[in-house]
């Protein structure tokens, strides 16, 4: 299979003058964590969502407020400055092989597809995922669609408790480079929160301090994983196959699963520990 069957043709992309508060409301209005940024319809570098929160540095919009008058943010404010270069493409007609090989080598999660210098299209380590479990798409060895997830998953979890601020929980991803946190108490998962999750409510922070500093009003604490995360939390057990893992991902649109045992949290699988899995099967 080649990429122009894979990936989506329609592009959502960025100007580099674009405002960081603009990438943020295109990734919410079309669920995607990745965004080209274009020159005319050359792509010279990509926001993710983890960009954004390198961006944001952890700090609420009250934190990032400069105390010189007029009131300043402080920090970047424009895609620019936050973008990801050089950004690294293929082309329509190359396979799932290359897409998988520079995902997994470059520890990118999407490729912008380029013919002539311009944009054509863009593919994601889900469409990967989801070629890969369509037998119709890859004549692929099925042997590694039945190693099991405790092979595969993180067992050392970092993980928030259910009164940790929403500030805490941006610089924790932000320094670690992870896109996901459980939140437990005492051992037992009650939520997850991904990036984009802590993304949404910063934006929504950032808009009620405008408002309340404009106002003159008190800002109040950000706020905290009690309402942020997500509580119906699907989960595996660590003696489930990468398979059943993959589905329920596609399934339910998400990119992690935490790995459970008798209630208790024991580990933490990612789309990217997935495509690994299958990377090194795809090599054999």
């Amino acid at each position: 299979m080649i990429l122009q069957e894979l990936g989506s043709d329609q592009v959502v992309t960025l100007r580099p003058s674009d405002s960081i508060d603009k990438a943020i409301l295109l990734m919410e209005e079309h669920g995607i964590r990745h965004l080209p940024v274009v020159d005319g319809q050359r792509p010279i570098g990509m926001v993710s969502d983890r960009d954004l929160l390198a961006g944001v540095g952890g700090l609420s919009k009250a934190e990032r407020i400069s105390t010189t008058p007029g009131d300043a943010t402080v920090g970047p404010q424009r895609v620019e400055q936050i973008m990801s270069t050089p950004v690294r493409t293929l082309a329509p007609s190359d396979s799932i092989a290359a897409a998988l090989k520079l995902m997994t080598t470059e520890k990118i999660s999407s490729v912008p597809l380029v013919t002539d210098e311009a944009i054509a299209g863009i593919v994601t380590e889900t469409d990967c995922l989801r070629c890969f479990l369509d037998d119709r798409a890859v004549a692929l060895g099925t042997g590694w669609r039945f190693e099991k997830i405790e092979d595969h998953m993180s067992p050392e979890v970092l993980a928030l408790e259910p009164g940790d601020r929403l500030t805490t929980a941006l610089k924790i991803m932000t320094r670690r480079q992870i896109r996901h946190l459980p939140v437990t108490e005492d051992g037992v998962l009650l939520g997850v929160v991904s990036d984009r999750d802590l993304l949404k409510a910063w934006f929504r922070d950032a808009m009620f301090t405008t408002s309340e500093t404009e106002t003159g009003g008190a800002h109040m604490q950000p706020p905290d994983m009690r309402l942020i995360m997500k509580r119906n939390v699907v989960t595996v057990r660590p003696g489930d196959t990468v398979t059943s893992g993959a589905d329920l991902m596609l399934q339910y649109r998400i990119g992690c699963l935490p790995v459970v045992e008798s209630e208790r949290l024991v580990g933490i699988i990612t789309e990217t520990d997935l495509l690994h899995c299958i990377a090194r099967a795809y090599e054999q």
